[in-house]
């Protein structure tokens, strides 16, 4: 039963790495192209 527990948390902690990973590679790339918009303006 503790080898289950471990192991649910540790895919419940992957998954929220990589759902904040995904999340802030979109922040970057959507602030990268703000900036851009900015100097073409």
């Amino acid at each position: 039963a503790g080898v289950v527990i471990i192991y649910v948390a540790f895919g419940v902690t992957f998954v929220v790495r990589f759902a904040s990973g995904v999340a802030g590679f979109r922040a970057v790339c959507f602030s990268t192209a703000v900036i851009r918009v900015i100097f073409v303006v």
